[in-house]
């Protein structure tokens, strides 16, 4: 409930950013026309202060929320998109198959987070795109494990001997139908770990 109300803010502010600070408060150049002091502390500059380049550090925290929620959301659903896909082939094909992808995934799992979306942020470039595919192409692991030992649960159901029994092919189905509500859970998860992973990214472009 925390969660969800702290996400309900951040996305109130990010739809009424225009309307809670100036958008000219993200520019360097107008700051320094408008007399902002350098490093101001919020006492002096309300209600956060400023930065070395004198920007307003409220301006940039609302107006930036608009970016997270953005690179949140769409990192989300690529690293949905590639964890159920690789998770459901892996668990329904079963054999050969689902041991290779699993070494695949297990040699993601094992290389940490930060250091390769670091990694790759610098390679690719500064960009929101570049973002969501680094944040999503290092996190797909973990759905993938997920999504895998729930297909490999609903394979032993009766429902889906059944149904093998029946002309109509419906157990593939039934199991990404099934293990959908696992990733309501992870989404969530995600969200907050973009807006705790983007500024990391971001300043190690910067210097």
């Amino acid at each position: 409930r925390i969660g969800l109300l702290t996400l309900a803010v951040f996305v109130l502010m990010a739809v009424f950013a225009p309307l809670l600070a100036p958008v000219e408060g993200l520019s360097a150049v107008a700051s320094r026309a408008a007399g902002n002091p350098q490093w101001a502390p919020p006492s002096e500059f309300p209600p956060l202060g400023t930065d070395y380049l004198r920007r307003d550090v409220w301006a940039q925290f609302v107006w930036g929320s608009r970016v997270s929620l953005f690179v949140g959301l769409a990192a989300s659903v690529l690293t949905i998109l590639i964890g159920s896909i690789v998770g459901i082939v892996a668990g329904y094909a079963g054999g050969r198959l689902d041991a290779g992808l699993m070494r695949v995934t297990e040699w993601f799992l094992v290389i940490p987070f930060l250091p390769l979306a670091i990694v790759l942020a610098s390679i690719l470039g500064r960009s929101v795109w570049n973002m969501i595919f680094v944040i999503g192409i290092t996190s797909w692991p973990s759905t993938t494990r997920l999504i895998q030992a729930q297909v490999l649960t609903l394979r032993e159901r009766d429902y889906i001997d059944r149904s093998r029994a029946r002309p109509i092919r419906a157990d593939a189905t039934g199991k990404r139908n099934d293990a959908a509500p696992q990733e309501m859970l992870r989404t969530a998860e995600r969200l907050g770990l973009t807006a705790a992973c983007l500024p990391r990214l971001t300043d190690f472009r910067d210097t």
